[in-house]
């Protein structure tokens, strides 16, 4: 890194060499304009090799992976609330019950008429099977010429609405079966459990909406759980960035809440369409939270390598100039001199910059370009080369 003393230094070098050379031979008898092609004075670096990655800055908010509201399935009197605010809860715990006095009472109910439809069957069946026997010996009877066939058709007629009547009367059990299944669903409903099914064995009550004693609709919410030993991060990206974004590519979280402290992260999903509005897509981070030191709905700034390099060709920053026909650099030759050199750039670091090509060597003018054009000479004003080399390579 070009060190800012370093800078200031070169600048104050370069105003006095400027100033003091003008003034002193501006006031010698024979100057000349030759005399005004001296050695300009320059901060210098050398081109190196090394790793540099691109970095991008997203913002965004946590949520939890997993989230649900408990609601009331059955309207009634809110009997007990047995968690609260924070409270951890384990998958099948009670948490909830609502008054069940009158789902009881239907229970009760639709087992008495579950009883009497049993019952009724079976008398049915009985009649039946009395009414079967009847016709058989009306059939002997006839045959014998003993019966008339007016009475063989009665017993035939009783013997059907008999069998008829059994198939009422199994439609009824089933029925009353049906109703009290029903009670017991009912029942069952007044005594909320907690019950999800993500694999996160624990989950945390994160808002509480009804009290004890609160008379609840059908669908009223009571309690909302969270799992919180893992979150996601959710940000938005443009479509330059989109193509570079991938799963499982690593990233680091910062919060307001730990300042100086980063949490690491995934992609765990992308959006495979961009928003036509607003032409972004939408990504997910995953990262674990075993301390719960994150909570869901937190702002989050989120640092992503969008690309990175291990051996890339580098120079400052402040070597590059920006002209009409593009972006180059002076690069020193050995009889210091100069010479411009069109370059194409890769990844921009925020000290460093990527040269794809041409290949170059050697160091680079840093400060003083202005002054500079094809073949000036130049004096170094750097006290070491080290001081003007960028050390950390990558721009976080």
């Amino acid at each position: 890194m070009i060190n800012n003393r370093w800078i200031l230094a070169g600048i104050i070098t370069l105003l006095a060499v400027s100033g003091c050379g003008k003034d002193s031979e501006e006031g010698k008898p024979g100057h000349s304009k030759a005399a005004d092609d001296k050695a300009i004075a320059v901060l210098a670096a050398p081109v190196v090799r090394g790793p540099i990655s691109d970095f991008r800055h997203f913002s965004g908010s946590l949520e939890a992976v997993s989230r649900f509201v408990v609601a009331a399935r059955v309207s009634g009197l809110l009997k007990n609330l047995h968690v609260d605010i924070g409270d951890s809860v384990a998958r099948g715990q009670l948490i909830a019950e609502i008054d069940d006095a009158e789902f009881l009472q239907q229970f009760n109910q639709a087992q008495a008429e579950l009883a009497i439809a049993e019952a009724s069957v079976k008398e049915a069946k009985a009649a039946a099977d009395i009414a079967k026997v009847e016709f058989k010996r009306a059939q002997s009877l006839r045959k014998q010429k003993i019966a008339s066939q007016s009475e063989l058709d009665q017993a035939r007629a009783e013997s059907q609405a008999k069998s008829a009547r059994v198939d009422v009367t199994k439609a009824q059990l089933i029925q009353r079966q049906a109703a009290l299944s029903a009670a017991k669903v009912r029942l069952g409903y007044s005594h909320i459990e907690a019950l999800w099914n993500s694999p996160e064995p624990t989950m945390v009550v994160g808002q509480r909406f009804a009290d004890e004693g609160e008379l609840l609709n059908t669908h009223s919410p009571i309690l909302s759980l969270a799992a919180l030993n893992s979150l996601k991060a959710i940000f938005q990206v443009t479509a330059k960035d989109y193509p570079r974004i991938h799963i499982g590519k690593s990233a680091t979280l910062t919060v307001d809440a730990y300042p100086g402290r980063g949490f690491e992260a995934h992609i765990d999903r992308v959006s495979p369409v961009l928003d036509p509005q607003s032409h972004q897509a939408q990504v997910e981070l995953r990262l674990d939270n075993p301390d719960r030191l994150l909570s869901p709905g937190m702002f989050v700034r989120i640092t992503l390598a969008l690309d990175h390099q291990t051996d890339a060709l580098l120079v400052p920053v402040t070597a590059l100039v920006n002209k009409e026909s593009g972006t180059g650099l002076y690069l020193i030759n050995d009889d210091q001199t100069v010479q411009y050199i069109e370059v194409v750039v890769g990844i921009r670091g925020r000290e460093q910059v990527q040269i794809i090509k041409p290949e170059i060597n050697g160091s680079v003018v840093t400060l003083g370009q202005h002054l500079l054009k094809e073949g000036s000479s130049i004096q170094i004003q750097n006290a070491t080369p080290e001081s003007a080399q960028e050390k950390g390579n990558t721009a976080p």
